[in-house]
Order: C-alpha cells, then sequence, then structure tokens
C-alpha cells in the first residue's frame, strides 16, 4: 500500500481488522461483526463508513430488494487493498522471508487466476455497461445495474447473481467468463438453464467473453468480447 494511505488507515482504529474480515469472506454485517470481534455494531459501522467516505469500501445492495439490510453488504472497492488483505496482511511473516516469485506461486497464484481476477473482470463489465448506458449506446436502456437476490423454490436455495440490468421490460442477465474457452452454445444454454430457476425470468440475456465466441444461434442475446470493454 502506499504510504500516505497506511497512514490514513492508522488514524481509523480496527480498520485493518474490518479489511481482512472482508477479504477472508464475511459480507452481510452481521458476518463481518461476529469474525471481526469488534465489540458493538455502532463501533462497526462508524468504521464502515469512514472506509466508504474514503472510497476504500462499497455498499452492496440488490437492485431488487434495496431496503432488505439482511441481502445487503460490504466488498472492498479500492482493487489493490483488495489483493493486499487478500494474499499480503495474514501472511506478511511468511512474505518476508520467501522469493517474491516462490510466494506468488505458493499463496497468490491459483486464487488470483481464478477468482480475483474474474471477479474483477466482472467489475470492469458492470462499469462498460454504465459508460455505454451513459452515452445512450445501449438499447435498451439500463434504468439500475447491480447485484439480483434471487430464490430457487425448487431447489430450496438462494443467492445472489452479480451483474443483473434492469429495463423498462424488466432484468438482463449478464454473464462475464473470464476463461481461456470460447463462449459456444452449450454453455450459454446451461446458463440459461440455471438462470431458469430463479425467480428472475430475464426479458434477455448478455455474455462476457475473454476469448469470444464459437456459437451458431445468435438470437437476441448481448455478446461482448474483450476488446468491446476498451472502445
Amino acid at each position: 500500500m502506499e504510504t500516505y494511505l497506511k497512514t490514513e488507515l492508522r488514524r481509523i482504529n480496527n480498520a485493518n481488522i474490518v479489511f481482512d474480515t472482508i477479504a477472508n469472506g464475511a459480507f452481510h454485517c452481521s458476518d463481518i461483526l461476529s469474525k471481526s470481534q469488534i465489540e458493538t455494531s455502532t463501533t462497526l459501522n462508524n468504521i464502515i463508513q469512514k472506509l466508504i467516505k474514503m472510497d476504500l469500501v462499497e455498499y452492496i445492495c440488490p437492485i431488487n430488494d434495496k431496503s432488505n439490510k439482511r441481502k445487503s453488504g460490504y466488498r472492498i472497492k479500492d482493487l489493490s487493498l483488495r489483493f493486499y488483505y487478500n494474499y499480503i496482511y495474514k501472511n506478511e511473516s511468511t512474505h518476508n522471508i520467501l522469493d517474491d516469485d516462490v510466494f506468488y506461486d505458493t499463496f497468490i497464484k491459483d486464487d488470483f487466476e481464478n477468482h480475483f481476477v474474474p471477479n474483477v473482470f466482472e467489475m470492469v463489465c458492470k462499469e462498460f455497461l454504465i459508460r455505454k448506458n451513459r452515452e445512450s449506446k445501449l438499447n435498451p436502456m439500463l434504468l439500475d445495474i447491480g447485484t439480483y437476490w434471487y430464490d430457487n423454490p425448487k431447489e430450496k436455495k438462494n443467492g445472489q447473481l452479480d451483474v443483473v440490468g434492469q429495463t423498462k421490460d424488466g432484468f438482463i442477465f449478464y454473464e462475464c467468463k473470464y476463461t481461456n474457452i470460447k463462449i459456444n452454445d452449450e454453455m450459454i444454454k446451461e446458463e440459461i438453464s440455471q438462470i431458469s430457476k430463479t425467480n428472475l425470468n430475464p426479458v434477455n440475456y448478455g455474455f462476457f467473453s475473454k476469448r469470444g465466441y464459437d456459437i451458431k444461434e445468435k438470437n437476441n442475446y448481448q455478446l461482448y468480447t474483450i476488446d468491446d470493454l476498451f472502445e
């Protein structure tokens, strides 16, 4: 982390604990409180609000149930901090006695490639949609974009879809694939089959692919490649 940021964070008691707890999977306020062992919810809320004002943490709530705090939570917004608390902070003493390449291969590589980068890819895709929407280049235009909380009554499950846009006619589900495999017809059918088990019922589907597409049935899907993100 930059020296300035380290200095600023030292002024916020227990900021390291909150970052570490979120980085290790805590999302909901109640989870962060119990796992961080911060004494009161008021104290925790004060810390989080300071971090939000610094643009280091963001509040995530589903676009289909914004007032439900049980379905909302917090995420480290600053990517350098997210990387640091995911991989360096908890292994700092080991990092100090290992070669950098060995440390990367042992503690970072697999999770970074399989989880960290794909999650960042989703963020980039979302920012792309917001940018194009502001430029009036999306049809239909989006009235909102964010996560979507779903229920799967058949399998008695619930969860969160990460990138969903809302239009005047309904929702568009976006799947962001950061893999070395081209998206094909079977993968699209499987994704649609999984979404059909939720209560989303999208009016359309969008896909972002790192490697492109190998499909015959384009239908009316919104198809984007990684090159589109930099237009």
